[in-house]
């Protein structure tokens, strides 16, 4: 029973693909939400990590020690940009190739980790999460403010860079590396998929059915699909 009920799910999100990917180019270009993956062609910044103990630094690509090694971590989104995220327990500060400290607006910025996605990078290479009390916003690499920090969650999605999945008043949504998000107004998605939920094909499907129906953007779904797919447990 629990392999029908598996194989239906599978074939009703097979169908919904098919039938929304003639839409997603269109849907993009008319609402004017294109966006580039921005390619990395030089490496011009690297993590050093102190010889007798577990602190980390930067150099550049000469070898030249920019930033001392005395962080507990540091994570580089875009080795083109002097962009360094440094780490000292819980708390995080941005450092410039002058070992000067950046965007100190925000507070607790870091790097968005991808997920499953082709690349010798780890990270979003052009959005940067920050946090406010207990929300989170975005701000470009160049430390430009995207959002506020209205999120309660901010994540990379499966297999897609560029697309984050948000959280906000306890319901999901999809905004890209522009901060926009997928419909025209602040639409998210109204229901949650937890995994135990997943196993059910009844309360998937009926959950699937209000998405189709109250999400208007094509792309979103498509890319929401795809993630619930990544994170489908069949054991549940």
């Amino acid at each position: 029973m629990k392999k029908k009920s598996i194989v239906l799910i599978i074939l009703i999100i097979i169908l919904v693909i098919v039938g929304l990917t003639y839409f997603i180019q269109k849907d993009i270009k008319e609402k004017g939400k294109e966006y580039t993956i921005q390619e990395v062609n030089d490496y011009n910044y690297f993590i050093s990590k102190a010889k007798n103990e577990q602190k980390f630094g930067i150099i550049n690509k000469d070898g030249k020690q920019i930033v001392p090694e005395m962080y507990d971590s540091i994570r580089i989104a875009n080795p083109e940009k002097p962009v360094f995220v440094c780490a000292q327990g819980d708390n995080t500060i941005v450092k410039n190739d002058s070992n000067e400290e950046i965007y100190t607006d925000y507070k607790n910025i870091d790097t968005l980790r991808l997920k499953n996605v082709s690349t010798d990078l780890v990270y979003e290479k052009s959005v940067l999460k920050y946090k406010n009390g207990d929300k989170y916003g975005l701000i470009d690499i160049n430390g430009k403010k995207l959002t506020d920090a209205i999120y309660e969650e901010i994540d990379t999605l499966q297999y897609k860079e560029g697309e984050l999945l948000v959280k906000k008043d306890g319901k999901y949504g999809v905004i890209n590396q522009k901060g926009n998000i997928s419909d025209m107004k602040n639409i998210f998605l109204l229901f949650q998929i937890y995994r135990g939920t997943l196993s059910a094909s009844n309360s998937f499907w009926n959950n699937l059915q209000e998405n189709i129906a109250m999400h208007l953007n094509c792309l979103s779904i498509y890319h929401y699909i795809f993630h619930l797919i990544a994170n489908f447990d069949p054991s549940n």
